[in-house]
């Protein structure tokens, strides 16, 4: 627990507040979907337009709330967001030197899963915190409809289960893009990865999902949901899909997590042999 307070200490600096600041961004130039528009607003225009006291579309708070991620570069770009604090300081750690003395404190396993366990964690973190600062300042610019009169699909326990499912994604994130630091040993690349994934993925995961719809295929959709970018919004269509009570998700991102820490042990243990 000491090991792992103090790598999650380590990471509470300048860049995980700019995190925060780029994750409530990213929400902010999310597009509200209004039908027949080719050029939707972004939820800041909406939101600039409200505190001016011009609603005329007369959106509440639960609808604003829920298009957070109606952005093709949200999810690609929200990983490396999520993954610069953790990177920044293994990168740090790790090519100084600085590692040995703490493996030889630590032992290799508590080295590797207090590290692992303290990036996920501030990867949660900074997605939670700037989503909360998104949501307070829509709370007050736009008014709050009653639940009677609210479509289940803006229903908080519908917004809160996707954004429960992006935290949970996310934060196995750094974790993932530090193993890849371990290996290709520079930093940029490292993080420039898990964008370029998630853009491929999506380009190939919105071909097939067409395809399954046009040509009544669920194959197809199935084979989509499987890739990485479509990992951070399988609450809208785990059960659906693939036919399995949502915990089964959440426990898949759990034996992910375990193996990532598996494999990070195994790195350090080649590195402490090399020398």
């Amino acid at each position: 627990m000491k090991a792992f307070l103090t790598n999650f200490k380590r990471l509470l600096n300048v860049r995980t507040v700019l995190c925060i600041a780029a994750v409530t961004l990213l929400c902010f130039f999310s597009h509200m979907e209004t039908g027949g528009y080719e050029n939707p607003p972004t939820l800041l225009e909406l939101t600039a337009r409200a505190f001016a006291g011009d609603n005329k579309h007369g959106y509440t708070f639960q609808q604003i709330l829920s298009a957070y991620d109606y952005s093709f570069w949200f999810y690609i770009v929200l990983p490396v967001v999520l993954s610069m604090p953790a990177v920044s300081d293994f990168y740090e750690e790790w090519f100084s030197g600085g590692h040995f003395l703490n493996v030889h404190r630590q032992q290799i396993f508590k080295y590797c899963a207090a590290k692992s366990a303290a990036y996920a964690l501030n990867a949660a973190a900074v997605f939670l915190a700037g989503f909360g600062i998104f949501a307070a300042v829509e709370c007050a610019a736009f008014p709050l409809e009653s639940a009677a009169e609210l479509d289940k699909f803006y229903a908080f326990p519908a917004v809160a289960m996707r954004i429960l499912n992006v935290t949970a994604a996310g934060a196995l994130c750094p974790v993932i893009t530090v193993l890849i630091l371990i290996i290709i040993k520079e930093k940029f690349l490292a993080l420039s990865m898990p964008m370029l994934v998630n853009y491929a993925t999506s380009l190939i995961g919105g071909f097939l999902v067409a395809r399954s719809y046009n040509e009544d295929k669920p194959i197809l959709r199935q084979l989509a949901y499987l890739l990485p970018r479509y990992q951070f919004s399988q609450a809208s269509g785990f059960k659906s899909t693939f036919g399995l009570t949502f915990y089964v998700w959440y426990l898949a991102w759990a034996a992910a997590f375990a193996l990532c820490v598996f494999c990070f042990v195994l790195l350090v243990k080649r590195r402490i042999k090399r020398g």
